[in-house]
């Protein structure tokens, strides 16, 4: 089932042989930035999906970062949990989905919010 839901997502996404099962896989794709998921499957334990974002710093970085913390903030309530750092001159976000989550809507949605908070 998980890989099914990968494969949902990649369709949704225009690559309909989206598939994990190899090792993580990364799309640089336009105007969002380079993604990286990776598939953590470990027997007797739920799967999970890592999504990380990168782009290049559109702002200062202690802008960024700043934002990043004030949106993780749990006051704000937000979708999901998620990591933030720097690579370079590059930014990253990243979260995890566990397989409960695991739903090619949700990987969407959760790469539209990492899309959003590297955004503004």
């Amino acid at each position: 089932m998980v890989y099914d839901e990968i494969q949902e997502f990649g369709r949704r996404i225009g690559l309909s042989n989206l598939d994990l099962s190899g090792g993580p896989v990364t799309l640089d794709i336009e105007e969002i930035g380079r993604l990286t998921m990776t598939l953590k499957t470990e027997p007797g334990e739920e799967a999970d999906l890592t999504l990380m974002l990168v782009r290049n710093f559109t702002q200062e970085p202690e802008k960024v970062f700043r934002r990043l913390l004030a949106e993780a903030d749990w006051r704000n309530n937000p979708p999901y949990t998620i990591q933030s750092g720097e690579l370079g001159e590059r930014v990253f976000v990243l979260t995890r989905l566990p397989e409960s989550r695991l739903r090619g809507a949700e990987i969407e949605n959760a790469l539209r919010y990492l899309s959003a908070l590297l955004s503004n």
